[in-house]
């Protein structure tokens, strides 16, 4: 919880991890997808390109 510098209302400053699941699956339904959307297959994406860009894996 963090307090808005504007507005001083207290508030929760990062989604929940279930908002974002709940948005990927969500938007894989909409494009017709019929695997099961997740986050997962990002990550993996996300440090494959990593890797290819010459990043040492320690860092990934």
């Amino acid at each position: 919880m963090s307090v808005d510098p504007r507005s001083r209302i207290r508030r929760r400053h990062h989604l929940h991890e279930s908002t974002l699941s709940k948005a990927i699956s969500a938007a894989a339904r909409r494009m017709h997808i019929t695997k099961r959307g997740t986050a997962r297959p990002f990550r993996h994406s996300f440090a494959t390109h990593l890797i290819e860009a010459g990043y040492d894996i320690r860092t990934i």
